[in-house]
């Protein structure tokens, strides 16, 4: 599957394509057929300077946060085919500004079941 999501990385990065949310959160899973879709893409553009800025950047801070060390380093070796080491360096920076919110909003969202599962229970 990581291969799949750093084909669909790589064609974005080579259309220079910049995504508003371009977090896990927003990409559908099709395990069986290895396929992957885009959710939230209603504003998007070719702007290099918001996709090196905050897409690609969000991209990575969940790459960090999801993804093992031989994961992290397979996916590196393939986007510096397509990055500049400066580039990537200053994603990888840049992603570090997304983490502690995604860790947030992973507690948050945590939570939001625990409280919908006492509900659950009480309604049994």
């Amino acid at each position: 599957m990581l291969n799949a999501l750093l084909d669909l990385v790589e064609g974005l990065i080579r259309q220079r394509m910049a995504l508003t949310d371009f977090f896990f959160r927003n990409i559908v899973v099709v395990a069986e057929k290895a396929e992957l879709f885009l959710l939230d893409v209603q504003r998007f553009d070719h702007s290099f300077r918001r996709a090196h800025g905050k897409s690609y950047p969000q991209f990575w801070s969940n790459m960090i946060l999801f993804c093992t060390t031989d994961e992290l380093r397979q996916a590196k070796k393939r986007l510096m085919l397509l990055l500049s080491e400066g580039t990537f360096a200053k994603i990888e920076e840049r992603a570090q500004s997304f983490i502690h919110r995604e860790k947030k909003r992973q507690l948050d969202e945590r939570e939001f079941a625990k409280y919908l599962s006492a509900g659950d229970e009480l309604h049994r």
